[in-house]
């Protein structure tokens, strides 16, 4: 008796997406995959978007040491699906690795959603506007210790905080220096980092 088929891919040609489909009772379950990668860093993730009957759930990235255990966060958007079900679309995926080409990004996405990113950003306004930081040539300068500090004073200490500078940095919310998540200014002579929100952006 010949094991069971879980999921079948396009093909096995070297292009920059690729579309998992599920067999039999799993056949209304889909998934286009593409590889993405740092162009400062050289760090590589997965970008998993999900269908269900044709229609979009959304998307999870996971780095590839870690895809047997983040791909099961695609049930947080509806994507249910039995342990083996989940290591077999894991297992596939990472047998055909090599045959997606990487797309090249100067910042990786991440988990974090765009709604989460909105409170964040809104959180960060409001304290702009209270503690009446100058805007300096288009840019709202926050230490990084002082962004750190409300940070964990906030309902939002239960995400990484690595995760939403860099989901701010995606977004254009921040500017940074290559490689990173925050700016280097310098002061008095000396450097100092900082998160630096583009004015504009934030509407203030």
């Amino acid at each position: 008796m010949s094991a069971k088929e879980y999921w079948k891919i396009d093909n096995n040609k070297i292009q920059t997406s690729h579309i998992i489909a599920g067999m039999d009772d799993l056949k209304n379950f889909s998934f286009e995959v593409i590889r993405l990668k740092d162009i400062y860093s050289y760090e590589e993730v997965l970008k998993i978007n999900a269908f269900y009957d044709g229609k979009e759930y959304g998307s999870r990235i996971s780095k590839v040491s870690k895809l047997d255990t983040e791909i099961v966060s695609l049930g947080d958007i509806g994507i249910n699906l039995s342990r083996v079900e989940y290591i077999e679309l894991s297992n596939l995926i990472k047998n055909n690795y090599y045959n997606l080409e990487p797309q090249e990004r100067e910042a990786i996405e991440n988990n974090i959603s765009d709604r989460t990113v909105e409170a964040v950003v809104g959180f960060y306004r409001d304290y702009i506007q209270e503690k009446q930081i100058e805007q300096r040539d288009g840019f709202y300068n926050i230490p990084v210790e002082d962004f750190k500090r409300e940070f964990n004073d906030s309902s939002f200490k239960r995400y990484n905080m690595s995760d939403i500078k860099e989901a701010l940095k995606i977004r254009g919310y921040i500017k940074c220096n290559a490689g990173r998540n925050d700016l280097a200014i310098k002061v008095d002579g000396v450097n100092h980092r900082y998160i630096s929100f583009d004015a504009q952006k934030l509407g203030v």
